[in-house]
């Protein structure tokens, strides 16, 4: 995604001018991206800019590929909130990734970034 993530910024005036039909082309672009833990873990800091679904999508897909995704710089810069969404989902899906270490890596590597025991100790 070489677009500096304007796709994002495209997105949101959509939805302020009510163009509904651009908003759903432009998440349909955006799913494309559900296998590049690059674009995802970019995508997370916007997540709450996209429906529900969508949102729920790329959730679902960063949790699914969280050892890459952790792996990333701006994981360690998420806030709170998507973090611990993203975890949730990867904890509820463990039977799925089929990798409940790199779920625990995940949760150490941002709370060691961010010195925040309380939500490690939350999440474990």
């Amino acid at each position: 995604m070489n677009s500096d993530f304007k796709i994002t910024d495209a997105l949101a005036a959509s939805f302020a001018l009510e163009m509904y039909d651009m908003v759903e082309a432009i998440e349909e672009e955006i799913l494309k991206y559900q296998g590049d833990p690059d674009a995802l873990v970019i995508l997370l800091y916007h997540i709450d800019n996209f429906t529900p679904e969508t949102k729920q999508q790329l959730l679902m897909a960063s949790a699914k590929q969280i050892a890459a995704v952790s792996q990333l710089r701006p994981f360690v810069g998420l806030p709170t909130s998507i973090f611990k969404r993203v975890i949730k989902i990867a904890m509820n899906s463990i039977a799925e990734i089929e990798d409940a270490f790199n779920v625990a890596r995940a949760i150490i590597i941002w709370t060691g970034e961010n010195q925040n025991r309380n939500v490690r100790l939350y999440l474990f």
